[in-house]
């Protein structure tokens, strides 16, 4: 954010200085997404996400979202966006870049796989179920505490549920801390265990060579 600057809803021509930066954040927030999962649904993730712009209201959870331009997000409180969802308030269309901010209200619940464009505007109380698509064009946002689905999301039926989001046992921090400890050695010993199977392997070969020459 610091080295890009805050980007604003607008429209900007593809050749613009604001579509460079956009471009170089997307480029920077996929690089740290590598080494954000670990920290899913706990408040590492959130406060990340808070320092890079977007508003994340009390008790608001994340599991391993697309999310590039965090400054054009809001999600209120008590809400709960699942594995994979994807955040998208940035659109090139032709020749020009459409930045749009997108709003989630309070105790909005999705399921994995949910897309967001720019400009959606999700109501309090909202459940949207699986790789369903939301816009601000197809979805209706008037509309308070029901199940939307589809591509565009359309209203499915009501819902009278408050939700309120209980974070799994990977979704606390003792278990973040844990897998930053133990998955990153556990690769690097993978990968040594692995180059030194190859390494065995080549010179049983280059020895059984030897061997049938003689």
């Amino acid at each position: 954010l610091i080295l890009i600057g805050k980007l604003r809803e607008g429209a900007y021509s593809v050749f613009s200085v604001t579509f460079l930066r956009w471009w170089t954040g997307k480029k920077m927030m996929g690089i740290s997404r590598v080494y954000l999962w670990f920290a899913s649904e706990t408040f590492v993730l959130n406060t990340f996400y808070r320092l890079m712009g977007a508003v994340i209201g009390e008790g608001g959870s994340l599991d391993d979202v697309f999310l590039d331009e965090p400054e054009l997000v809001s999600v209120g409180e008590d809400s709960f966006l699942d594995f994979q969802t994807t955040i998208l308030p940035g659109e090139v269309i032709g020749d020009t870049l459409v930045l749009r901010r997108i709003e989630v209200g309070m105790h909005v619940r999705t399921e994995p796989k949910v897309v967001f464009l720019g400009g959606s505007n999700i109501a309090r109380g909202s459940y949207i179920l699986a790789a369903s698509v939301c816009s601000h064009q197809g979805t209706d946002s008037s509309q308070e505490y029901k199940t939307l689905e589809g591509n565009p999301a359309k209203t499915l039926c009501a819902t009278s549920i408050t939700y309120k989001h209980m974070p799994s046992v990977s979704g606390t921090a003792l278990y973040s801390l844990l897998q930053l400890i133990g998955f990153y050695p556990l690769v690097l010993c993978n990968v040594a265990c692995f180059a030194a199977s190859l390494s065995i392997a080549v010179a049983i070969e280059r020895s059984a060579g030897l061997f049938a020459a003689v």
